[in-house]
């Protein structure tokens, strides 16, 4: 994971980091949708990609 992802994942003193978001947008469908990631990702200012590869690394955030 690249470093910058890190900081977003893990920032204190936010209400929602990306982490958050990304499980928040998951419990619908049981994982975000390519719509939802990209604007997540504009969001945040970080590529469509790192929300993506993130969202497909963890096993919960997958689709079934």
């Amino acid at each position: 994971m690249s470093e910058n992802l890190s900081e977003l994942l893990g920032r204190k003193g936010l209400q929602e980091n990306l982490f958050d978001k990304l499980g928040n947008l998951a419990q619908p469908a049981g994982t975000p949708d390519e719509e939802a990631l990209a604007l997540l990702a504009d969001e945040f200012l970080i590529g469509k990609a790192n929300t993506y590869g993130t969202a497909t690394f963890y096993d919960f955030l997958k689709p079934g």
